[in-house]
């Protein structure tokens, strides 16, 4: 009896040499490759058309974000940003540095003038603390309002996502088909590298022509 020969990883089959169904079980392995050889131009074929199928799908995932005012085509990121700037355009409109400034400027400093115009010994505490308090109660309600902002936002944004999650769960699935074929195709080439191999030795050896 001679030794043992791996055909095909795929099929896990071996040949065991000299055996008395040799010629009849390396016969069907062979044909048995040579189909899967045969299958390979479709695979190919199925894989040039699932590339079709995912330029498309992934258009369709990328288009779901919109375009930006200019009409460029926006990402994820970029609808992040502009979901979430009218947060940062009402923060910035309702800055509480600048709210400060403009009431010292045109409601703090005139109240003082007008007080000490009125009496030469003005009592500015009163002033001073309807100051201090209108300046904290604008820097509150600003830090409440963009809070709530913030709060439908996220909102918006988990509504958005959840509506492209199935463009990009399609892309994913297509992708999946593609890797399974071609490692589908992988192996047959292994087993045809495999076959080469082990088939060359029996030659050299004489066990087949």
């Amino acid at each position: 009896m001679g030794g043992w020969l791996t055909i095909s990883k795929t099929n896990n089959k071996y040949l065991i040499v000299n055996s008395e169904d040799f010629n009849y079980r390396f016969s069907q392995l062979e044909s048995a490759l040579n189909n899967q050889n045969n299958s390979i131009p479709a695979l190919k074929k199925d894989v040039k058309a699932l590339d079709k199928q995912m330029v498309a799908a992934q258009k369709a995932a990328d288009a779901y974000w919109g375009k930006d005012a200019n009409g460029k085509q926006m990402t994820r990121e970029d609808a992040f940003k502009k979901i979430h700037q009218q947060r940062d355009d009402f923060n910035k409109q309702n800055d509480s540095e600048a709210f400060a400034v403009k009431y010292d400027k045109e409601v703090y400093q005139p109240a003082i003038a007008a007080c000490h115009k009125q009496s030469e010994e003005c009592y500015e505490v009163p002033i001073q603390q309807k100051r201090d308090f209108d300046i904290n109660e604008q820097r509150r309600q600003t830090f409440l309002q963009s809070q709530k902002i913030s709060r439908k936002l996220q909102d918006d944004w988990i509504t958005l996502e959840k509506g492209q999650y199935p463009l990009t769960m399609k892309v994913s699935e297509i992708n999946s088909k593609k890797v399974t074929i071609l490692m589908k195709i992988d192996d047959i080439n292994q087993a045809n590298e495999r076959w080469k191999k082990d088939t060359e030795q029996l030659r050299r050896n004489g066990v087949i022509k």
